[in-house]
């Protein structure tokens, strides 16, 4: 599968060529909707011989979330990421001192047994924001969508928005399966992207 942060690499080398920023966009995206195609194309002929559970994260599950976030594709398509996702402490000290608010929930998602990722409500300026984080092994076997159902029994929170990079399309479809509406977009800078790009903001009511 092509590594969608060489792409970038190779996008901004040639930028400096003298290829425009139009162009290098046109590039990325390629990449994205192609990468969100094959993402779609696995998820038409996913099984469910699987058991899925969601449980309350503990500290020690952090190690596993870590590790989760490391991989280029899935920084690339969450795109809002920090800055260096590799720095452990920094990525610990965050979500543990999100754990310990009263206004956060977090589940940890286990597939046969194993941890495969995290979904969390959490507040930001007095609103309700889901999040999540799949092991990319788990991607397009219907985990995500599963695990959001199963999250939004559990927490009653509404409305409580959602949103996903103008061309993450698999996140897009995971919300609206679950029954979020877009309601707008918004621009922000993305690290992974080191540019400032569109994201689609969802709402569950």
């Amino acid at each position: 599968m092509t590594n969608l942060s060489d792409v970038a690499q190779k996008g901004l080398g040639q930028m400096a060529a003298g290829i425009t920023k139009r162009q290098t966009r046109k590039i990325l995206a390629y990449y994205s909707i192609a990468f969100n195609l094959l993402f779609i194309k696995r998820e038409q002929t996913m099984t469910t011989d699987y058991r899925l559970i969601i449980k309350p994260t503990n500290i020690a599950d952090l190690e596993h979330f870590f590790q989760f976030q490391l991989d280029d594709e899935a920084i690339y398509l969450a795109a809002f990421t920090p800055k260096d996702p590799a720095d452990k402490k920094a990525y610990i000290d965050k979500i543990s001192n999100a754990l310990s608010k009263p206004t956060t929930t977090m589940r940890t998602i286990f597939v046969n047994d194993n941890i495969v990722g995290s979904v969390a409500k959490f507040d930001m300026e007095g609103e309700a924001h889901i999040t999540y984080w799949i092991d990319k092994a788990y991607w397009g076997k219907g985990v995500t969508t599963q695990a959001f159902k199963e999250f939004l029994i559990i927490e009653t929170t509404r409305p409580i928005f959602g949103s996903a990079a103008f061309d993450n399309f698999a996140s897009q479809r995971v919300m609206e399966k679950c029954g979020f509406e877009k309601i707008g977009t918004d621009k922000g800078f993305a690290n992974a992207r080191n540019a400032e790009i569109e994201e689609f903001i969802y709402k569950l009511i």
